[in-house]
């Protein structure tokens, strides 16, 4: 796979999910983003794992000025590491693509939050996804990440979604959001796992969205 990166271009991938308290970005916000970073060229390791929340101090500040741009700080922290860290490629499950979830989301919020000019411009960033790639390559009866997961024998250990945390964590509380932390770095070291399982099948991601 070394190779086949290499003649892409593809030095570094970035696995990346969100968590938000809403599925629309006009009425909602992220509560917390995990990414994980893997270097494929010139050698195979995990460079790093980047973890951001809102906090309680981000809502009531945005309350004061009567915005709602909870997710701002986070958001703009992102996508400076996107540049920092030299991200080739990003991969999501479910999230590339028309009504797909995580980098048209993260994508509006930016927007609302006029942080538009951090967002990677076209052919810049590959986008792939593991859940089309699930779709084309493995039969499974649903293509949710648990799923293929199962199929694909990769143990998940994942937290349950309980809507009194979701409640809690959209007022900032600290705790209800270091469940729903563990639950987006789970989703994304999963993410990670069944690419691993599934790269070696598929092209290099063309998607540049």
């Amino acid at each position: 796979m070394r190779q086949k990166y290499q003649l892409y271009g593809v030095k570094r991938i970035g696995y990346f999910d969100i968590e938000v308290d809403n599925l629309d970005p006009e009425f909602g916000h992220i509560l917390t983003m995990s990414l994980l970073i893997r270097e494929v060229v010139p050698h195979e390791r995990i460079v790093k794992q980047l973890n951001y929340r809102i906090k309680k101090e981000d809502i009531d500040s945005a309350t004061r000025k009567r915005h709602s741009d909870f997710d701002h700080r986070i958001i703009e922290q992102f996508l400076l590491d996107l540049k920092k860290y030299e991200i080739d490629m990003i991969i999501v499950h479910y999230g590339v693509g028309w009504n797909k979830m995580d980098i048209p989301f993260l994508r509006g919020r930016a927007f609302l939050c006029k942080l538009e000019k951090l967002l990677p411009p076209h052919k810049t960033i590959r986008y792939g996804d593991t859940w089309k790639m699930g779709h084309i390559g493995v039969k499974s009866h649903s293509y949710r990440l648990e799923s293929l997961s199962y199929v694909l024998k990769i143990a998940t250990h994942k937290t349950d979604i309980l809507p009194t945390i979701w409640n809690l964590a959209k007022q900032g509380d600290a705790r209800a959001l270091d469940y729903i932390m563990d639950h987006n770095i789970k989703d994304v070291k999963i993410t990670y796992q069944v690419h691993k399982k599934l790269e070696n099948f598929f092209a290099i991601p063309q998607t540049y969205v």
